[in-house]
């Protein structure tokens, strides 16, 4: 599955906010959908396994945490992977935009984005929660 753009940015966005702040600065949670076997998955398209298999194996729920100066293009990206993709996204699906937390300044919304992860990790016990 991929996020139909940009109509799944749409819940995320206040009531007053412009629908041209989709390309705006923000902090976003996509939540993934792992393979039944991770393991296999990762060695289709990698040398060497990433230390936190282990977990996504084990816990109920996968999130990636991201941050994007132009959040419309960053979710594009994850969907094409034609510029880049992350790593996780190579092997796990995604499987909805759980949530975005805008920022007026890019800097500051990458400063935030693992402090975000954090908080997500705590209030998520059995969650697997990705971020670089």
């Amino acid at each position: 599955m991929s996020l139909q753009l940009p109509a799944c940015i749409e819940p995320h966005m206040m009531t007053d906010m412009a629908f041209e702040r989709i390309r705006g600065a923000a902090v976003y949670v996509l939540e993934l959908d792992p393979p039944d076997d991770i393991y296999t998955a990762w060695d289709e398209h990698f040398e060497n396994r990433a230390p936190y298999l282990d977990e996504i194996d084990e816990c109920a729920e996968v999130l990636y945490v991201g941050a994007a100066n132009d959040l419309l293009r960053r979710l594009n990206d994850h969907n094409d992977g034609e510029v880049r993709k992350a790593a996780l996204l190579r092997v796990c699906e995604i499987e909805s935009l759980h949530s975005v937390y805008w920022f007026d300044d890019p800097d500051i919304a990458f400063e935030r984005e693992s402090a975000i992860a954090t908080v997500i990790q705590n209030e998520r016990g059995n969650a697997y929660v990705h971020c670089r």
